[in-house]
């Protein structure tokens, strides 16, 4: 990998939305170490985030992704993904017999140790990110195979890993700094390192031979593989939202929308995972986009469905050009559904002022007025 590339995914925590998170993240942690057992469980909640919002790291950095994610409250579920539990437990275990080596071996045998660890634990994550499969990230045929393919990019992620290792070592007893500022450093270093290794994956990813459909399909079943893509898509597309890029985050949603085989189906969706932020814009964009797919497939008796609810729900909702308007409120005209014909003609009035109806609906909104 050039250099130039290697300094790019280093600089990658430094974007505003993971600044962002690592600003707000070395203020709780630092809180958290004030507050003796009254913050352990907080703790625990910020630890586990943090773990799988680096594994968010890596996939939106492998997929190419020109923003991060921002930390989702299903991040903070310590049992929402098992592969970041199983890679903690992994870390946690190796690392505590290489410290337990010092007592057994001499003080080189334990840093050859730790090492070896250290070069697994980084092929583990690698692994682990690359097949997200478990059986798949130890098997050691598939593990050496992808060493070599890799070469020279593996050394490197190896070098750069101990000198974050020894950076993050240094900033713990470095008391010069105030502690926030070391803790911010330790997260933006631990955080360039997953930069890095999802990097590594999307520059040579051609060159692993994986095949993405057998991946998938390993160890966990679609829906749970369908799941992680889902929420990392959702993650992306609310942190380009919520850092004003609006535009780029509905280009987010309409080439997600190209590749799939039924747009209707992941609108309901998307739909409903947005209905849930504080900012319902995109949510209400999803819904008149979810109408006019309907309307146009001539789905007529699940567009009149989704306009009932949606009427029920938003004080806002509204078809999106004054064609539609007219295609929904004649819907519910030949339905004999005149509450929504008349919320229909009140919004059209609302929101295409001056603008002049049909003189069948003229006539019908004469009938409803009366």
């Amino acid at each position: 990998m050039q250099p130039s590339r290697v300094a790019h995914y280093l600089a990658v925590p430094a974007q505003p939305v993971p600044a962002t998170f690592i600003v707000v993240y070395a203020l709780l942690l630092t809180l958290v170490r004030h507050a003796g057992l009254f913050g352990l469980w907080l703790g625990m909640l910020l630890f586990f985030g943090f773990i799988r919002y680096s594994f968010a790291v890596i996939e939106a950095v492998k997929a190419g992704a020109r923003e991060l994610p921002v930390l989702s409250v299903e991040m903070l579920n310590p049992v929402g993904e098992m592969r970041s539990i199983v890679v903690l437990a992994l870390v946690a275990g190796m690392f505590f017999a290489t410290g337990s080596a010092t007592y057994w071996m001499p003080t080189w045998a334990g840093i050859v140790i730790g090492l070896v660890t250290l070069a697994l634990l980084l092929h583990l994550v690698l692994m682990q990110t690359a097949t997200g499969s478990i059986k798949r990230a130890l098997d050691l045929r598939m593990g050496i195979q992808v060493t070599r393919r890799l070469g020279g990019d593996f050394l490197l992620l190896c070098a750069c890993a101990l000198v974050a290792f020894l950076v993050l070592s240094w900033l713990e007893g470095w008391r010069l700094l105030p502690m926030p500022v070391r803790i911010a450093l330790q997260l933006y270093v631990w955080l360039a390192v997953f930069a890095l290794i999802g990097g590594v994956l999307h520059e040579r990813w051609d060159e692993l031979g994986f095949e993405q459909e057998e991946i998938e399909t390993v160890e966990l079943d679609n829906s749970a593989a369908a799941a992680r893509q889902r929420d990392l898509l959702i993650d992306t597309i609310y942190g380009q939202w919520r850092a004003g890029a609006k535009l780029n985050a509905w280009q987010s949603v309409t080439r997600h929308l190209q590749g799939s085989a039924d747009a209707v189906a992941e609108l309901r969706w998307m739909h409903e995972r947005t209905a849930r932020w504080p900012d319902t814009g995109l949510a209400q964009r999803l819904a008149q986009e979810m109408l006019s797919r309907l309307l146009a497939a001539r789905r007529d008796g699940e567009a009149l469905t989704w306009i009932s609810l949606r009427l029920r729900t938003d004080p806002d909702f509204h078809p999106h050009s004054s064609a539609e308007f007219i295609r929904a409120t004649e819907l519910a005209r030949n339905a004999g559904d005149r509450p929504i014909a008349r919320q229909l003609l009140k919004r059209f009035a609302r929101f295409h002022p001056g603008e002049p109806l049909p003189p069948h609906l003229e006539q019908l909104r004469g009938e409803l007025e009366r």
